[in-house]
């Protein structure tokens, strides 16, 4: 495959990996992605000069589900129009949305193991076999950090985020799995469930001690109306302005961002931004509308203009995936609304939908 890769264009990449690195704290740095990126971008600068995009049915489903990994593709393809002079449109940001959310997620899933303690009987080599079933089935998702062949002890002792008990000493619980000393494929299955569970639990804790830090009473508005989206976001950020966060190239930064791809994530979320991160401080200024307003192919009720600085890209990464995953359901949006009369009540509602 590297033989078929144009030099320059492998130069191109690996400038652009290097930028997300600076801007993002995300390493792509891998010969594989690089190369097979490279291959990509030869084909995308091609399309362009023909003007023979193509369609990508899976735009929309990527952008609302992924929508950080989304993100660092839009960056790199502004880095791309910026470096080849051409221009790139959604269905073609989303093709580099899967080469970059491919990438992802084999690091992720090294990083991301849940630890995990095994409670089973002391009786001859029961808890190897155990531990091998289990490791051949979810390898790739848990870490077994201890092997317990006691019934004694406290599960919130053995300091991992995940116990799985075959002794019958202890009910289920959150962090507690209860399975056979032989496991089933079912014993396997609640396993796996456990772990998306504690993870999903991890992720929210992260994003609600964020969002309570960012979403000040000060920058919370409901039914705050402007003719569209440009005008919303010039409405928003001048309030931060005011309040010193941002500097008013910072708006400037979020329109061209809009430009690129609409950043109406969901179908009633719209997460305008800049693709710098230069505000003074990270903060989220948002306005709830009962009346839905037009953004890009949406039509959305609750704008999120976001300012973060330098020193919150990791907040940034944890907040954005997590903020639009909590808009993204249907039911979640219809309480969250009804709910918001006041900051307080819209934090309050937030947090318990984060938590259920």
């Amino acid at each position: 495959m590297r033989e078929h890769v144009v030099e320059s264009d492998l130069d191109v990449v690996r400038a652009i990996v290097r930028r997300v690195k600076q801007e993002y704290l995300v390493d792509l740095e891998d010969e594989d992605f690089t190369v097979r990126f490279s291959l990509h971008l030869g084909n995308l600068v091609a399309r362009a000069a023909d003007r023979s995009f193509s369609r990508n049915p899976l735009a929309r489903s990527i952008k609302t589900s992924y929508p950080m990994t989304y993100e660092i593709a839009v960056f790199i393809a502004s880095e791309v129009q910026r470096r080849r002079g051409i221009a790139i449109n959604d269905d073609e940001i989303a093709y580099i949305a899967l080469h970059v959310g491919s990438h992802r997620e084999r690091v992720a899933r090294r990083d991301d193991r849940v630890a995990c303690a095994l409670v089973c009987p002391n009786y001859y080599d029961l808890h190897q076999i155990m531990r091998q079933r289990i490791e051949q089935a979810l390898g790739a998702d848990i870490s077994v950090d201890a092997v317990v062949t006691r019934t004694d002890v406290d599960a919130d002792a053995l300091g991992v985020q995940l116990v799985i008990d075959a002794t019958g000493s202890r009910p289920p619980a959150d962090n507690v799995v209860v399975v056979q000393p032989l496991p089933t494929p079912d014993d396997i299955e609640s396993i796996r469930r456990a772990v998306a569970r504690v993870r999903r639990h991890a992720r929210r804790s992260s994003m609600k001690h964020d969002l309570l830090r960012f979403l000040d009473e000060s920058l919370f508005f409901r039914d705050l109306y402007a003719p569209n989206e440009e005008a919303m976001i010039r409405l928003l950020g001048g309030k931060m302005v005011e309040q010193g966060i941002i500097e008013p190239e910072y708006i400037d930064g979020a329109i061209e961002r809009e430009r690129l791809s609409s950043t109406a994530f969901t179908d009633t979320l719209a997460v305008p931004h800049s693709l710098a991160m230069t505000a003074h401080r990270t903060a989220i200024a948002i306005v709830v509308n009962d009346e839905a307003m037009q953004w890009g192919g949406n039509r959305v009720h609750v704008v999120a203009l976001v300012a973060f600085s330098a020193s919150g890209r990791t907040s940034f990464q944890h907040v954005f995936d997590q903020f639009v995953e909590v808009f993204s359901d249907h039911r979640d949006v219809q309480a969250i609304m009804r709910a918001s009369g006041s900051h307080g009540s819209f934090i309050e509602e937030l947090v318990h939908v984060m938590d259920t």
